[in-house]
């Protein structure tokens, strides 16, 4: 970049650009001609960034080491690159300016427009797993983040796609209660995955009256509308409890014909009518809606597997062979077609490429099949003795694999299929391998010493770098890869609406006209001298996260300065955490570096044997329990005198498969309960019961007050907020109640209860300083005794001293701030409950001590024996 080249913007065109973030994405569509202006300007800045960054960078590295310039790049300059690159959909820049962002930002964490754009790179790649972590944590760093709604609904797709049920229905359910003035979807389409939902579950019926009652609301698009349709049919078609098969066969096709009507230029209703009508035996009718499938959509390997099939049915092998070829060509993954094509060539005696053709369907399936397996078995017995095929042998009926991949077809079929390698022969690989550990240890080596490599060297770690990129790409489709079967080859209710996943992240509505809520103040004449100077510091923007100064707040503050200090100014919400202040999130830990042997990963479980009422309540028992992650205790109701035969059921639980766990380096302690012996689970320890018969299944959950057990009860209630899931234990009211019963002389054990009760005093004077200057009154409710703790009812947080109260439904619903202020930034309709007397929290948080037990009393030498009473003197007589 020319040095005298400088960007000049307009105190406007910086404003416009500092309100750019990960936010508008969905919003704001910069592929058409409404938004040229902005797209212009977002390019614009993006080419003077990386120019600069290059400059500096050759700058730096043409330095001699002695006289190097140490420039400091602000790390935010790769994190609003990151955000203008994901707004212009270019997602691998956008997706290597975040990752610098994270190498360079030790915080990054804190940052929820990063985190929120990370996952949505994250979510185009189908990278489930990084796009679930990353939007978690979004939501979790900022709990009233304002497209919480666009993160559940991903968040409950992800799920659903991966199976996991549950998880799917609780951010569904939270993407419903999320406000959707902010959302990139309606409530209607929301209703719509919700209802798939439930197919997907098993449960049919619910999900055909779920289908129904949308198909009844005056405001449904014709694109959804077209969606129900087809799901509600394809439904009909293939679960036989929802009535006679002539009545579900006339309601499939009317569905799919209303599907059709409301969306003419989709392919997908007519493949799913043309199976209809196959199933009914109306072979002309299907191939009539297959050609009109393949007009519409000419990308669609299972229309060609149906195609297939019927010409395999008709007993036309050929014109099958070609219908197949085009499905592996346009899928090679095709589990379908691939055991569809191997049943062709083994019913015309060709044995060998039926088995290739097996193999490549065993490998492209997600679960290879019982069958399948068998047959592969059987042709491989078959193949060992069977010579090798002769040209001047028997003409063949079809031509071999190879052969048909390059063969000419039909003028209709060429026109549609793509011309490709041939498939892969069994030991074959399709995707690149991945880097070994030594060639890991090198790109790391290279990646610490980028700015002082030889030209040889750079060209040793772009190689590895992009061998890393596509193996990584590899295992994330693997991953990833919908759990169902493809519709020719299954009746699997995943397969056939999941495509609305990737329609949710490519198509977005257009942007709403409304002013964007930035949370940071923008100064243009400084941030104009930033683009147009040359300053060693490269920033786009002076923004700040938090405009107000850091307080600092510690455990040896009084409650009158802890609350003095947080009228003014109790923080950031991401700072209440009962973890303390500048604790990062809770994450698991990581996987022990030494893996262990076999010996080591099953070892003997630990016992001993109590034989009196001493030994059960003796320290040393105490100790032994607490030092193992499990312990058997034999003999304890006999000493004890415990009569357990009042309770008795018989429990069968499913366990894991050892061989799994072995394999993922899990330690295992396997051992048999006996009648009378007592099992101590320690904290952290998963556990399996499996019962063999009639038995006592008696379990009592206690946690011992250590530092320990207390310190990983708040680790877990704070992993639960991350994951979205409502904690058991209210650990903030067990808290407050503990500080004002026991007395602790723990010394780590009163650190983690106090600074617990600090986060939590300045959380709650925080949101009630919130609910004031909103000029919300703030009435006394106090607590009835045995009353049950609260819960906010959209996030499932747990709500201590201020409670936000909202009707919803004829009902009050609680709320916690966030969820309050993003359904109504004003706190309109809400009342405020406060649950006890400040005077009383502060009571208990000064008298919160650490006890220091009073030294035992030093033996003092006895006192000298008192005289003698003195003789009585005689008397005269």
């Amino acid at each position: 970049m020319d040095e005298k080249e400088e960007l000049h913007l307009t105190s406007q065109e910086l404003q416009v650009l500092s309100e750019l973030d990960s936010r508008q994405f969905g919003f704001l569509k910069l592929r058409g001609t409404e938004h040229g202006r902005t797209r212009a300007l977002i390019l614009k800045a993006v080419k003077y960034l990386e120019g600069m960054l290059v400059q500096i960078k050759e700058e730096e590295r043409a330095c001699s080491p002695g006289a190097r310039r140490d420039i400091c790049i602000d790390p935010k300059t790769y994190c609003k690159l990151g955000h203008f690159h994901l707004l212009l959909e270019d997602y691998a820049k956008a997706m290597s300016a975040y990752q610098k962002f994270y190498a360079l930002e030790q915080d990054n964490w804190k940052d929820p427009l990063f985190l929120y754009g990370l996952g949505l790179c994250y979510y185009h790649y189908n990278a489930f797993e990084w796009a679930t972590k990353a939007l978690q944590m979004a939501l979790y760093v900022s709990p009233g983040f304002s497209r919480a709604a666009d993160a559940h609904l991903r968040l409950a797709l992800m799920f659903k796609a991966r199976r996991h049920w549950a998880a799917a229905a609780v951010h569904f359910r939270r993407a419903r209660l999320a406000p959707h003035q902010d959302a990139t979807f309606t409530r209607l389409e929301l209703s719509f995955h919700a209802a798939h939902l439930l197919e997907a579950k098993g449960l049919r019926k619910q999900a055909r009256d779920a289908y129904e009652r949308l198909l009844k609301e005056p405001q449904l698009s014709s694109s959804l509308k077209a969606d129900v349709c087809r799901q509600l049919g394809w439904l009909y078609h293939r679960c036989v409890s929802l009535g006679e098969t002539g009545a579900r066969a006339r309601a499939a096709i009317w569905c799919l014909q209303r599907a059709v009507a409301a969306e003419p230029d989709s392919g997908a209703g007519l493949y799913l009518l043309g199976r209809c009508y196959a199933a009914q035996g109306k072979v002309h009718d299907a191939f009539i809606v297959y050609r009109n499938s393949v007009e519409k959509s000419e990308g669609n390997a299972d229309t060609w597997c149906s195609i297939g099939v019927l010409y395999q049915q008709q007993n036309q092998p050929m014109d099958a062979l070609q219908a197949y070829i085009c499905a592996v060509q346009l899928d090679k993954g095709h589990s379908a077609a691939w055991t569809n094509l191997g049943s062709l060539y083994e019913s015309c005696q060709m044995p060998r490429d039926a088995f290739a053709c097996y193999t490549n369907g065993g490998a492209a399936a997600t679960a290879a099949h019982a069958a399948l397996r068998q047959r592969l078995a059987f042709l491989r017995a078959h193949l060992v003795h069977a010579p090798m095929p002769s040209v001047t042998g028997k003409r063949r009926q079809l031509p071999s694999i190879e052969e048909a991949w390059n063969l000419p077809i039909s003028a209709e079929m060429s026109s549609r299929a793509p011309k490709s390698a041939p498939p892969p022969y069994p030991g074959k690989r399709e995707d690149p391998p991945p880097l070994t550990p030594q060639q890991l240890q090198t790109l790391q080596n290279l990646q610490r010493n980028a700015h002082n490599l030889l030209p040889q060297q750079q060209a040793i770690m772009k190689q590895l770098l992009a061998q890393y990129h596509m193996a990584q790409a590899a295992k994330a489709r693997a991953v990833t890869k919908s759990e169902g079967s493809n519709a020719t080859g299954g009746d699997s209710a995943e397969s056939l609406a999941e495509d609305l996943l990737k329609r949710f992240s490519d198509s977005q509505p257009d942007i709403k006209k409304e002013p964007v809520n930035i949370d940071s103040s923008s100064n243009a004449s400084g941030g104009d001298g930033v683009l147009g100077g040359r300053q060693p510091v490269v920033k786009l923007e002076p923004l700040k996260t938090d405009p107000l100064k850091p307080v600092t707040f510690h455990i040896g503050m009084t409650s009158k300065q802890i609350l003095d200090t947080c009228k003014e100014n109790a923080g950031p919400p991401t700072s209440w955490s009962v973890l303390g202040d500048g604790c990062g999130p809770p994450t698991p830990p990581p996987v022990p570096p030494p893996r262990l042997s076999a010996e080591q990963l099953a070892p003997p479980a630990p016992f001993v044997y109590v034989e009196s009422k001493r030994d059960a309540f003796s320290p040393q028992l105490q100790d032994f329990c607490l030092k193992h992650p499990i312990a058997v205790v034999r003999g304890l109701t006999a000493a004890l005198k415990l009569d357990l035969g009042l309770f008795s059921t018989k429990t069968l639980v499913e366990a894991p498969d050892p061989e799994e766990l072995r394999a993922h380096g899990v330690p295992v302690y396997r051992f048999t309960q006996r009648p009378g012996d007592l099992v101590w689970v320690n904290a952290g320890c998963v556990h399996w019961v499996q019962a063999t018969g009639w038995c006592n299944n008696i379990a009592w959950n206690v946690g011992p007050l250590t530092a320990r057990q207390y310190t990983l009860a708040l680790e877990r209630y704070e992993w639960n907020k991350v994951q979205n899931f409502k904690s058991i234990v209210p650990m903030v009211h067990l808290t407050w109640n503990l500080a004002r019963n026991i007395r602790v002389s723990d010394p780590r054990l009163h650190r983690a209860m106090r600074t617990c009760l600090l986060q939590t005093l300045r959380a709650a004077a925080g949101t009630l300083a919130a609910v004031r200057a909103r000029n919300l009154a703030v009435r006394f409710h106090g607590r009835a005794k045995g009353e049950a703790s609260h819960y906010c009812g959209v996030c499932e947080r747990e709500v201590w001293h201020a409670l936000l109260v909202r009707e919803h439904e004829r009902r009050h619903v609680v709320h916690c701030l966030a969820c309050a202020r993003r359904a109504s930034p004003a706190l309109q309709g809400f009342l405020c409950l406060e649950e006890h007397h400040v005077d009383e929290l502060a009571q208990v948080y000064d008298a919160f001590t650490l006890h220091r037990p009073a030294p035992p009393p030093q033996s003092l030498p006895a006192p000298p024996p008192p005289p003698p009473p003195p003789l009585p003197l005689p008397t005269p007589d």
